[in-house]
């Protein structure tokens, strides 16, 4: 099903607050979102664009319409299979009935929404709505492996910072966000 918009475009730094900063390795790939909630557990998931039911036949519809993703929905499970998942938002926002996921799905050799069939596949973490609302960045510290992003700053947001991402001091293959 056609969607609006998921995960919106992040804009420029050009009127950003220079004001303290959790900086995490960009990945590569491909944006997927995933749709929880506390009776169910996950339900939904797609892209950008769309969104499928994780049940049989939704994951059969996002296949046959996102050839080279056919690996994304056996990274969560099904209706809540993803225990581990799961329990930490149930226990992390225990008043919270829904949650959006963002995470990024990629390979070693992942390019511009491109996946290498023979690498193994990774879902990170790269935002959480909770009841429509953006969390602040310090949950992912709580985060189960291996859906964790790679932490590389947290300070105050300034021009060296963006001229060390730039320069890849940090040591990444895609970036900063």
């Amino acid at each position: 099903m056609k969607t609006s918009l998921v995960y919106a475009k992040i804009p420029d730094s050009t009127n950003f607050p220079a004001k303290k900063v959790w900086v995490f390795e960009k990945y590569d790939g491909t944006n997927i979102h995933w749709i929880w909630n506390r009776d169910d557990g996950f339900t939904h998931f797609g892209t950008r664009r769309n969104r499928f039911e994780l049940n049989d036949e939704g994951i059969a519809e996002f296949k046959q319409e996102h050839p080279g993703l056919e690996e994304v929905p056996n990274l969560i499970g099904h209706r809540g299979d993803d225990i581990s998942l799961h329990s930490w938002i149930r226990s992390e926002f225990p008043s919270s009935s829904e949650a959006i996921i963002f995470t990024e799905f990629f390979g070693k050799n992942s390019f511009a929404g491109t996946h290498d069939p023979d690498d193994s596949k990774f879902l990170k973490i790269i935002d959480m709505s909770v009841d429509g609302e953006m969390q602040h960045p310090d949950w992912m510290f709580f985060v189960p492996r291996p859906f964790t992003p790679r932490q590389i700053y947290q300070g105050k947001y300034s021009g060296a910072l963006v001229e060390d991402i730039r320069k890849n001091k940090f040591k990444t293959s895609e970036g900063a966000v």
